[in-house]
């Protein structure tokens, strides 16, 4: 069994674990997440941009020091981006995708959707595609699809196993990952490491 009380930093992932997809932390989670920044350095990631954790995280949380803040590292677009608290959130890096790149990445990814055989819903929420700088985001239903659908869709995680795995040979310069639970993303290949170059 392990010790957590002898780790000084404790990381969590966002969407579906500490909060339901793309949805507001609730009170509870809250106040625990506040009680341990209080003893521990917290480190959270996900594939959502810094934006979504404003809304999804940070407006949720008890208003507090700065103390408290600054044991907090957040981690969007897959660990592509790290902010820290100073006064207010400052963007420690990014590692974003060329013009170029990414250009090459949304025709690989027509090519995959249409290999694959995805079909595009009668009713779409939002983009189904969104440059987030240093990740190129996929969300089958689009961006903004309430929880209930998007849990409905590829509940197996198949539909997406096949988009990925083509884009994977397609993409051999970059990472694909499944994330939330309509979503694959893909960053620069061998990033997320920031975070253990910064001191904590």
């Amino acid at each position: 069994m392990i010790d957590y009380t002898k780790k000084e930093l404790i990381i969590f992932d966002k969407d579906g674990t500490i909060t339901p997809s793309k949805s507001p932390l609730e009170k509870d989670i809250a106040d625990l997440i506040v009680q341990l920044l209080a003893k521990k350095k917290v480190a959270i990631i996900s594939g959502g941009s810094f934006p979504l954790f404003e809304t999804q995280l940070l407006n949720k949380l008890p208003a507090n020091g700065d103390h408290e803040l600054t044991n907090l590292f957040l981690l969007p677009t897959s660990g592509t981006r790290l902010y820290t608290w100073r006064g207010s959130w400052h963007e420690q890096y990014a590692e974003d995708i060329s013009v170029a790149d990414k250009k090459n990445i949304m025709e690989k990814l027509n090519m995959a959707l249409t290999a694959t055989g995805y079909t595009k819903p009668q009713k779409i929420y939002g983009d189904l595609m969104e440059d987030r700088g240093s990740q190129i985001t996929f969300s089958a239903l689009g961006q903004n699809a309430p929880l209930e659908p998007k849990q409905a869709w590829d509940p197996t995680r198949a539909k997406r196993e096949a988009i990925a795995d083509f884009l994977k040979d397609k993409l051999p310069r970059f990472d694909v990952r499944i994330g939330g639970s309509t979503s694959i993303d893909i960053t620069m290949k061998g990033g997320q490491q920031g975070l253990w170059h910064t001191k904590t």
